[in-house]
């Protein structure tokens, strides 16, 4: 993602004010996949949301903004059959601005 060209280009329109000083980003991505034997739904191999696609919001905040997040608070509710988590929500506070994000599966 970091090397995208059209990622490079936003960081940089952010870096230049472009788009006026970066306070916050908001992220949510989302997919349904109820197949216990996917990957992505098997514990043992470190599945579920957050670690499939909640962390391209997380590595996008921390790019965008350039710096460590100070504070992290998160949600998770996981699946009671795969026991994974299926709905995570956090909000991270940087020292620049704060990003929030969800994502489900």
């Amino acid at each position: 993602m970091v090397t995208h060209p059209q990622w490079v280009r936003v960081r940089d329109l952010v870096r230049h004010g472009v788009i006026g000083e970066q306070r916050a980003i908001m992220g949510a991505s989302s997919y349904f996949n109820n197949d216990p034997k996917n990957v992505p739904n098997v514990l043992e191999w470190g599945g579920g949301g957050l670690l499939n696609i909640g962390c391209y919001p997380i590595i996008t905040s921390r790019w965008i903004f350039g710096e460590e997040p100070s504070r992290v608070v998160g949600l998770i509710e996981r699946d009671p059959g795969m026991r994974v988590d299926r709905l995570t929500s956090a909000m991270m506070d940087f020292p620049s601005g704060q990003a929030v994000f969800t994502c489900s599966t």
